[in-house]
């Protein structure tokens, strides 16, 4: 085999790698953000940290928060301060780690509010 054929074959070789190894690198990176909504039940404004409670199953879902999460209630940009223990949210969040980065976190609207308030008080007395 030629020297020139070696050079050529190798090049082939390592320009498919890199061709078939680049979708898999662009997908991780551009995953698809996966949705939560639920009832705040506990927040830490320190750590960042905000849990929510899953209607369809009780289940709790813990959530971080960083510098580029947005936080909207009624369209309008609000910080993380003004979430409150019992709202309805609306998050989306990349999924990784030991805890899930949220994206976007949207206050529910009040009516929705009304009706979650009412579901955890019924919950929570026996009978009801």
């Amino acid at each position: 085999m030629k020297r020139s054929d070696k050079f050529l074959t190798s090049s082939a070789i390592a320009l498919c790698g890199l061709l078939l190894g680049s979708p898999s690198a662009f997908a991780a990176e551009s995953a698809t953000p996966h949705k939560a909504r639920g009832t705040i039940t506990a927040i830490d404004l320190g750590q960042h940290h905000l849990v929510l409670s899953d209607r369809k199953d009780n289940s709790a879902h813990r959530f971080q928060w960083n510098d580029q999460t947005r936080f909207t209630d009624h369209g309008k940009s609000v910080a993380a301060t003004t979430l409150k223990l019992g709202e309805t949210v609306r998050l989306t969040y990349s999924p990784g780690g030991d805890v899930p980065v949220a994206q976007r976190v949207r206050i529910a609207p009040a009516k929705v509010q009304k009706h979650a308030a009412k579901r955890l008080s019924h919950a929570n007395i026996p009978g009801a």
